[in-house]
């Protein structure tokens, strides 16, 4: 697995590949712009270049961006549902300019039956307004509230309905899956829930990672992230993930908490994860 973090990118974009470069990173995630804003994001030829530049030259590749918070393409108020389209095509335009691979998307928060198919109707629009040829990797989520996506069941028929299907895949958050009730602890768990995981979706729409412990227990829908080993899922699930040759090329994103001690958290975590390859 290649093993990354998400980086800030105050001071420019490029400057999230040399924060991840010194953290110990083989690719990074970003933002392209505020993930707590509307305002779409232009992104200049000189800003684009730098990053893809700076990119080639630390050897920090497979670099992913997540999707604003504030979308939400599952909404059933369809002026809301629009914003959050155009805004999905703006982040998806802005990955394509910076040579990124894909879009992490939290595919939204819908009570209604058809929320599935929602979500794949906004994103076909969203694939049809786009310039951008980018992946988007549909997030696995905790299953708190109405949240969309915490069962492999609704990812795979939000794929399903997608016009696009080389398009679309799946970024599996380790907290998120464990949050919602797959048990990732032990051998015999790890491999049932990859081995439903194939039957339900396929692995080959196993896009990226998140990697992040838990606060809290199995199936309690609370995401909360924790340092790896730290957490209620333990350091065995991520022994196990880091030395899986069928994950051998995927990018896994590291998302864990600042440490109080004012220590890179990433750097803190990556060193762990990579004592663990064997």
């Amino acid at each position: 697995m290649l093993i990354g973090s998400h980086e800030s990118t105050a001071g420019g974009y490029y400057k999230a590949v040399l924060s991840g470069k010194e953290d110990g990173s083989d690719c990074v995630q970003i933002f392209t712009k505020s993930p707590r804003m509307w305002m779409n994001k232009t992104i200049t030829d000189a800003e684009a270049e730098l990053f893809k530049a700076t990119s080639r030259k630390e050897g920090i590749v497979m670099n992913s961006s997540h999707a604003s918070y504030l979308i939400n393409i599952a909404h059933e108020n369809k002026v809301m549902r629009n914003k959050a389209i155009n805004s999905l095509v703006n982040e998806l335009d802005c990955a394509e300019k910076l040579g990124l691979i894909s879009v992490i998307l939290h595919p939204g928060a819908n009570n209604s039956n058809d929320k599935c198919r929602i979500v794949s109707d906004s994103i076909n629009e969203s694939f049809n307004k786009s310039k951008s040829s980018v992946m988007l990797a549909i997030e696995t989520t905790s299953g708190s509230g109405s949240v969309v996506g915490s069962r492999f069941e609704e990812l795979k028929e939000i794929i399903d309905n997608v016009e696009n299907k080389k398009r679309v895949a799946v970024c599996f958050d380790t907290c998120h899956a464990f949050a919602s009730g797959y048990d990732l602890r032990e051998e015999d768990s790890y491999n049932n829930t990859f081995k439903e995981f194939d039957k339900i979706i396929g692995l080959n729409k196993l896009f990226a990672f998140h990697l992040n412990d838990s606060m809290k227990g199995l199936g309690e829908k609370i995401d909360r992230h924790e340092q790896i080993g730290l957490g209620m899922i333990g350091m065995k699930c991520f022994k196990m993930l880091v030395n899986d040759k069928r994950f051998l090329k995927i990018p896994g994103y590291l998302e864990t908490p600042e440490l109080k001690n004012g220590e890179s958290s990433f750097a803190f975590n990556i060193r762990k994860l990579r004592r663990l390859v064997i």
